[in-house]
């Protein structure tokens, strides 16, 4: 287990928790590779999960491996496809909704609505806390306005072998404009413009295609990426490109291709992998392209603005007969970043943005509900979509629908409590959210210190009822103070938040409460100032910033016409993760009246400012 992350055992332990590592663990066989070497063949990928290498070979070269006894089997690698877009004329529709979903998030407010994600995001959902990886052709994350937030946790370009996924010397302009686009539909948020429904997750980012080549591009890039995100943890992976150049209707069975056997492992270890079914639906090929005829890959094909199948989205069957795709999801006029300027977007179609919103869905899903399988994400899709009642090789089970999928496996907590302190009074406040009702004297708070056991205190519903509060005082000022939730519904189902509690719980320090610990503390590698939320807000909103290196840190807040409104924070602090909630007041404690505001960060040796939206 030397080689996966202690995050990668604790999903792989939802899988099967006697059995943490299988044979497809074991590393490749060294005697073997040293033969290969001896006989001046490079491995170019290297696969535990296969058993297997890729290496360019010439005909003397071939023809010495066919002859060897402890090589089972030779194929060519593969060409990868961003699967292509047939133009269709497609009107944009308008959806009725309140003002502020509109506002917040602009033109993508279309493609967010259809799959009912501003309802979700209102419940407190973001994705935060979640792993989602991304195999693309690379991403320009650093450079667009609607990235800028991102929490990426790793990258790496599988094509030319360095930690660069953005563009560089070696490629062309284009190289990464399919990445970025795909990733701003997932995890966007410039307000106005773009959300991505999980714009809160951490991000580990792959580019295993190289747009450029004219030759075979391996396929085994593709597995070599999802396996390094395995070990890394990932709970959610999300894949635009495709392959079936090299194959036949018949190999997308399930089993045959190279990428489909790597997704199916993955999910074995607890990964959701979901693919796009591909744009082949209006030429001779029609069908999906692997991996998307995987039994444990989440399919998604497209659908117009007004739900309605696109003409290009591929088709099922699997030719062994599986319905596929499993769901639908926006993919004509789907709003995304483009890498031209930093503030430049445009209306993008295919699968390929189809996939990554679904992918989105499913890293909510597991947000509030972090101990699902990929099977049981997969039902919460499925169960919950526009045509779960008679799914078909069009639409498959129908349209996501967020709401309904989140509530699929019962209630849940909000991603992240809400901690204040006023002298020695500290309030922990969190949401719950539930069908069937919480039980209103089952709802505890556990918490103590690094050198104290656990007390328990009853935490008191409000009269918003998703909301419970507890209040503690006297704590010590020099400790950090550790706690969880625990809750019973109606049903009598008992969850804690976060749900492996105790072995895992959050944190805080109890003389600053805007150091909020989940799980961990890791030093942020750069300044960032992320944006607020919720945004728009009514009572009260958090604003959240890394420091990487100590400084003294103010947080001002001003009006539209730059008179300050209150000073939110002016102290020394050390590296690390903060967050402020500002309640709508003034310096004076009087309430502020609707309107822009501005929130501004400043260090020793940076400033950024964000807007925000106070809606009374």
């Amino acid at each position: 287990s030397d080689h996966f992350s202690n995050r990668a055992i604790l999903r792989r332990a939802k899988m099967s928790p006697a059995q943490i590592a299988d044979r497809y663990d074991r590393p490749l066989y060294r005697p073997y590779l040293q033969k290969l070497i001896s006989m001046n063949i490079t491995p170019l990928v290297h696969s535990r999960w296969l058993n297997a290498v890729s290496a360019i070979l010439d005909s003397t070269q071939l023809n010495r491996i066919k002859t060897a006894s402890w090589i089972k089997h030779i194929q060519p690698v593969r060409c990868f496809r961003i699967p292509p877009v047939r133009n269709e004329d497609v009107t944009r529709l308008k959806y009725s909704a309140k003002h502020d979903d509109e506002e917040a998030y602009g033109p993508s407010f279309a493609q967010n609505a259809l799959i009912h994600v501003p309802e979700v995001h209102r419940l407190g959902l973001t994705g935060w806390g979640i792993i989602v990886g991304m195999l693309d052709t690379g991403f320009n994350y650093k450079n667009h306005i609607a990235l800028a937030h991102l929490n990426v946790l790793n990258e790496y370009d599988f094509v030319f072998n360095d930690d660069v996924t953005q563009n560089q010397e070696n490629d062309v302009s284009s190289q990464h404009n399919h990445g970025t686009a795909t990733l701003s539909v997932l995890s966007g948020y410039d307000y106005g413009h773009l959300i991505g429904p999980a714009f809160d997750a951490g991000f580990l980012l792959a580019k295993t295609e190289n747009v450029a080549s004219e030759t075979a591009i391996e396929e085994d890039f593709w597995v070599a990426g999802i396996e390094w995100m395995e070990a890394q943890g990932v709970d959610v992976v999300s894949s635009s490109v495709g392959y079936n150049d090299w194959y036949e209707y018949a190999d997308m069975d399930g089993d045959t291709p190279v990428t489909t056997q790597a997704a199916d492992i993955a999910a074995r270890k607890g990964v959701v992998v979901v693919n796009s079914m591909g744009n082949e639906g209006t030429n001779s090929w029609r069908y999906m392209i692997a991996p998307a005829d995987g039994d444990s890959v989440i399919s998604v094909g497209a659908v117009r603005p007004d739900g309605t199948l696109t003409s290009f989205s591929s088709v099922g069957p699997t030719y062994d007969g599986r319905t596929k795709p499993d769901v639908v999801a926006p993919g004509a006029s789907v709003y995304a970043a483009r890498t031209s300027k930093s503030n430049s977007y445009s209306y993008v179609q295919g699968t390929s943005f189809s996939a990554p919103l679904t992918a989105a869905v499913a890293a909510l899903i597991l947000s509030a509900h972090p101990e699902l399988t990929p099977m049981q994400v997969r039902d919460a899709l499925r169960e919950t979509a526009s045509n779960a009642s008679s799914p078909n090789n069009e639409y498959g089970w129908g349209i996501v629908n967020a709401l309904e999928a989140v509530f699929y496996h019962g209630f849940f907590f909000a991603n992240r409590p809400h901690i204040t302190n006023s002298g020695n009074v500290h309030t922990i406040e969190v949401q719950i959210h539930s069908r069937t009702g919480i039980k209103a004297d089952s709802v505890y708070l556990y918490y103590g210190t690094d050198t104290t056991l656990l007390h328990r205190i009853a935490m008191e519903q409000q009269a918003d009822s998703s909301l419970f509060m507890a209040t503690l005082s006297q704590l010590p000022a020099d400790q950090k103070i550790h706690f969880y939730v625990k809750a019973t519904d109606d049903s009598g189902t008992t969850k804690t938040h976060p749900y492996n509690a105790p072995k895992y719980y959050f944190s805080f320090f109890a003389y600053d409460t805007s150091v909020f610990l989940p799980y961990e503390n890791v030093v942020p590698a750069q300044f960032q100032l992320f944006h607020n939320f919720p945004n728009p807000f009514n009572t009260s909103t958090l604003i959240q910033y890394d420091l990487a290196t100590a400084s003294h840190v103010t947080l001002t807040i001003y009006n539209l016409i730059g008179q300050r409104v209150n000073i939110i924070i002016d102290t020394y602090q050390q590296p690390g993760r903060y967050q402020y909630p500002w309640h709508g007041i003034d310096e004076n404690g009087n309430r502020v009246s609707s309107g822009v505001y501005f929130y501004t960060l400043m260090t020793n040796t940076n400033r950024k400012t964000r807007k925000m939206l106070l809606l009374r």
